[in-house]
């Protein structure tokens, strides 16, 4: 999930079946899928404790982790689960944070007279447990991948799994193909109601490039939210993979015109063309990825040999995958 062939690009903690499955085979977890994560992750709290805070052993495992960015951060498992969680409501369509809550509930085997405790105390750790995660991602200056666990819509605590479950890893590639058929350049940052307006027309668009998955989450102002987020995120790390399959199949948007409605000092519309430039030179985002890559190679191999000595089969699995 987060190796180096992700180097560059946005990651999420949400697992396919197989990734998931692995992980848990190598850390000799009996089960399969979010149920048998979830036993290992209750393990990890202190839901049953009089008087102590649920997620107290998270939260000192992350404010530790502060001293060794480079370390996977003890509470991967535990984030990935509550993606997972994220990942079944989204998939019935109940996006409410009540429907949420009781989700977690139901796997982690929570008792109602302790339900409400869970709740608060995970809205009081939170920022800090996602937190851990970013950081981690940023020390390793994104040879493991970009990081994407930020909030997004309404919801401050539930919206950070939900950050995670929203795009899913085949969502991708319909989004690229969207990227090319706009003729929106790699590596092009835009608002996220520029990349809303150009999304649109393609929901109600026979054959969509965007999934089926994408196009019945749009319907729900919410989850839009986060899609929209999440493919401007997606074309910023872009590479422009799938761009030239696009090129010989479909007709390309070549010139785009752009209004640009301006409010200070004085009311103004502006306009502006944009046209795009291919180059026969090197692809100086690529050079500079290669550079990066191999320049932090050495201080890969010494991580992971480091991390290997002193986590578990389970953490290390899922840093690797």
């Amino acid at each position: 999930m987060f190796s180096s062939a992700h180097a560059g690009k946005p990651v999420y903690t949400l697992p396919d079946v197989a990734t998931l499955q692995g992980v848990l085979d190598a850390a000799a977890v009996n089960g399969e899928g979010a149920e048998a994560l979830a036993r290992v992750v209750r393990a990890s709290l202190q839901i049953d404790e009089i008087g102590v805070a649920p997620f107290r052993r998270q939260e000192l495992g992350a404010l530790r982790h502060r001293g060794q960015p480079l370390e996977v951060p003890p509470a991967l498992p535990l984030l990935v689960l509550l993606t997972l969680v994220a990942e079944q409501m989204q998939a019935d369509g109940e996006l409410a944070a009540h429907n949420y809550y009781s989700r977690l509930h139901r796997l982690l085997k929570v008792p109602s007279t302790t339900s409400q405790r869970v709740e608060n105390n995970y809205r009081q750790v939170a920022d800090l447990l996602w937190g851990s995660l970013n950081a981690w991602l940023e020390a390793w200056e994104g040879e493991r991948g970009v990081p994407t666990a930020y909030v997004v819509g309404g919801h401050a605590y539930i919206g950070l799994p939900m950050s995670q479950a929203v795009v899913r890893k085949h969502d991708r590639s319909g989004l690229h193909e969207l990227f090319a058929l706009e003729g929106l350049t790699p590596g092009l940052r835009i608002s996220p109601v520029d990349m809303n307006a150009a999304m649109d027309p393609y929901t109600t668009t026979l054959p969509s490039p965007l999934s089926s998955h994408l196009l019945r989450l749009w319907r729900t102002p919410a989850a839009r939210e986060r899609i929209v987020d999440a493919a401007c995120l997606e074309l910023e790390n872009w590479d422009g993979s799938g761009l030239e399959e696009v090129a010989s199949g479909r007709p390309i948007i070549a010139t785009r015109l752009l209004a640009f409605l301006r409010t200070f000092p004085r009311p103004a519309i502006e306009f502006n063309l944009m046209l795009p430039f291919r180059s026969d030179r090197p692809d100086m985002r690529a050079i500079r990825d290669a550079w990066r890559r191999g320049s932090g190679a050495d201080r890969c191999g010494t991580g992971r040999l480091h991390s290997a000595h002193r986590r578990g089969r389970g953490e290390r699995s899922f840093a690797r995958q």
